[in-house]
């Protein structure tokens, strides 16, 4: 046993900041592997557009996404940020162009989502203009 003295002691912290939602057509049906990234909304509009390494998720077939572990922020929702990972893309996300929540095509438009660090989990649903 020590005596008084202070000790060091690393303490890993998890934020519960989460971000989830879903993609689909106009009729409602979900979309299956289009590519959503999450970028902060506080940088320069060449990095929310650039091949940055932001975080990106694909929607899986209930066309459901999820962002989880998420500092406390402001972020925009985009589909098809960039070009890049193309050909692996569905044909259905080829197609799209891109996109920012709530689906509007022009960054001035887009809707900033605000992450506090104790807010509650928050779904986001886009809309696409697309017809399955």
């Amino acid at each position: 046993m020590r005596g008084r003295e202070c000790v060091p002691l690393d303490i890993a912290a998890l934020s519960k900041g989460e971000i989830g939602g879903r993609v689909v057509d106009v009729n409602g049906r979900p979309l299956n592997s289009v590519p959503i990234s999450l970028v902060p909304a506080d940088v320069p509009v060449e990095q929310i557009l650039s091949e940055g390494k932001w975080i990106t998720a694909t929607t899986d077939k209930q066309g459901r996404y999820r962002f989880t572990q998420l500092a406390a922020g402001r972020y925009l929702l985009i589909v098809n940020r960039t070009e890049q990972g193309v050909s692996h893309r569905s044909d259905l996300a080829r197609s799209l162009p891109r996109l920012f929540y709530p689906g509007v095509n022009d960054l001035g438009g887009a809707t900033v989502i605000v992450v506090g660090k104790d807010d509650e989990p928050r779904e986001y649903e886009f809309r696409l203009p697309v017809q399955q």
